[in-house]
C-alpha cells in the first residue's frame, strides 16, 4: 500500500486532530452559508445555481469534501483513498490560494468591488465576517497547514496542466451559464466588464491557476525532499 510520511515529531493522533478540527469549522462555515439568501442585485429573484454561482462557495465546498477525504484515510488506510485524497488535494490548493489572491487583492483595490454599498452593509454581523475570512484566506491556510503536515503525491506537469485548466474552464462556463439564466454575473466587479475585459481576465485567471498549481507541487516536492534528506 501507499506509505504516507508525516512531518517528524507529528503523531497520527495530533494530524487526526488537525484533521477533525479543520472538517468541523468547514462543515459549520458551509451550513451559515447555505443557510443565507444567496446574494445578488436588488430585489432579484433566488438565482439558479444558488450559493454555487460563486467560486468561493464553490471552493470552500471543495476543501470541505478534501478534508472528509483525509479523514476517511486517516480512519480506513487504503491506497486507492490516499491516491483519490492526493489527487483531490492538488486540486483544491491551487484554488484555495487562487481565491484568497483575487479576493484580497480586489478587495485592498476597492471593497466595492465585492460588497456593493447600500442599506446591507450596517447588517453584517461577526458571523459573516467569520465566513468572509475562511472562504478567502482560511481554507488556504488549512491547505497549506496539510501540506507541511503530509507528504502528497504529486502527478507529472502535463496532468497538473490539464486538471487546473479543466476545472477552471468548467467554473468560467458554470459562471456564463448564471449569467446568461439569471440576467446577471454573480460578482459585481463582473457587471461593469465588456467581453474582451471578461476574456482578457479569464485568460489571466486560468494561467494564474497554472502557475500556482506548478508551483504548489514544486514546493511540496522540494519541502519532502528537504524533510526527507534531513532524517537520513
Amino acid at each position: 500500500g501507499m506509505s504516507v510520511r508525516r512531518v517528524a515529531n507529528v503523531s497520527s493522533s495530533l494530524v487526526l486532530l488537525f484533521h477533525v478540527s479543520a472538517f468541523a469549522l468547514l462543515v459549520y462555515t458551509v451550513h451559515w452559508q447555505f443557510g443565507l439568501k444567496a446574494p445578488g442585485p436588488r430585489d432579484s429573484p433566488k438565482p439558479v445555481g444558488g450559493h454555487l454561482i460563486f467560486l468561493t462557495v464553490d471552493g470552500l465546498v471543495l476543501v470541505c469534501v478534501y478534508f472528509a477525504l483525509a479523514l476517511m484515510a486517516d480512519v480506513f488506510p487504503r491506497t486507492w483513498l490516499s491516491t483519490l485524497r492526493d489527487a483531490v488535494f492538488f486540486l483544491v490548493l491551487p484554488f484555495a490560494l487562487i481565491i484568497a489572491i483575487l479576493f484580497w487583492g480586489l478587495y485592498m483595490a476597492d471593497p466595492h468591488f465585492l460588497f456593493p454599498t447600500g442599506p446591507q452593509a450596517g447588517s453584517r454581523t461577526a458571523l459573516f465576517w467569520e465566513m468572509v475570512y475562511v472562504e478567502h484566506g482560511g481554507t488556504a491556510v488549512l491547505c497549506l497547514v496539510e501540506m507541511v503536515l503530509y507528504s502528497h503525491r504529486t502527478s507529472d506537469t502535463k496532468s497538473t496542466v490539464f486538471r487546473t485548466l479543466g476545472t477552471g474552464s468548467l467554473y468560467l462556463a458554470w459562471n456564463a451559464v448564471a449569467r446568461y439564466v439569471n440576467g446577471w454575473w454573480p460578482y459585481p466587479f463582473q457587471r461593469h466588464m465588456t467581453l474582451w475585459h471578461h476574456i482578457l481576465f479569464d485568460t489571466i485567471a486560468l494561467g494564474i491557476a497554472v502557475a500556482v498549481a506548478l508551483g504548489c507541487v514544486y514546493v511540496n516536492q522540494r519541502l519532502w525532499r528537504s524533510i526527507t534528506k534531513k532524517k537520513a
